[in-house]
């Protein structure tokens, strides 16, 4: 769970190392294990920022990925709060570490991953229409947009194993559509969101929630 605080932002985990996250607009990162110790440490973020998107875990919660509009993706060691390794790039939004990668949301140009220990890059799916991406189950991901058509995507190679027409998403022609979330249901991909101007009315100006299933 990610919420705002006065202090800056808190995220909490179901993790076997790692509890709870901080990060403070004084700069601090707070770490909370799950044995009651506590570790803090200056690690340069903007806690408004990635309280949007938060901060993912590795599965044994040695690991932390933080995004950056500005500076990137950076990859921390949670034991010992140093800075493992950055790409220095802008326009990142969310971050995601699956396995032994980290793929990180680079706004208007693609995918990219990276080796979780080295930083090294693994592989780059190029689109100028990619604008964020929601964490399904099973190592997949919705993708808005790769190509103009929301896409399922494969974690581990990236691979696109399914291109939803626009249709699909947008069946009442609306000028105006935004995707908060998506989940998956069985073999069924839950999208939810809100949308205005059906059938490019400029009038409708109602910002209605919707809820499709792909």
């Amino acid at each position: 769970m990610i919420e705002r605080t006065s202090g800056g932002m808190r995220q909490t985990y179901q993790n076997p190392l790692v509890c709870e996250i901080r990060l403070l607009y004084s700069g601090d990162c707070m770490i909370r294990f799950a044995d009651g110790t506590i570790k803090t440490a200056q690690i340069p973020s903007d806690p408004l920022y990635v309280a949007q998107y938060g901060i993912p875990l590795s599965e044994d919660g040695k690991f932390m990925a933080i995004g950056s509009w500005e500076n990137g993706v950076s990859v921390y060691s949670t034991e010992t709060c140093n800075l493992l390794w950055r790409c220095r790039t802008a326009r990142i939004r969310q971050v995601f570490i699956y396995r032994s990668c980290v793929i990180a949301v680079k706004h208007g140009t693609g995918l990219l991953q990276f080796d979780l220990e080295t930083g090294r890059k693994l592989r780059e799916v190029r689109s100028t229409t990619v604008e964020a991406a929601y964490l399904l189950r099973d190592g997949m991901a919705l993708v808005c947009s790769i190509k103009g058509k929301c896409a399922l995507v494969r974690l581990e190679d990236l691979a696109v194993e399914r291109l939803f027409p626009k249709a699909a998403i947008n069946p009442n022609h609306c000028l105006s559509l935004v995707i908060t979330g998506a989940s998956a249901e069985k073999d069924r991909i839950i999208v939810q969101g809100f949308e205005s101007w059906c059938n490019g009315n400029p009038a409708d100006r109602e910002n209605r929630p919707f809820q499709r299933i792909l």
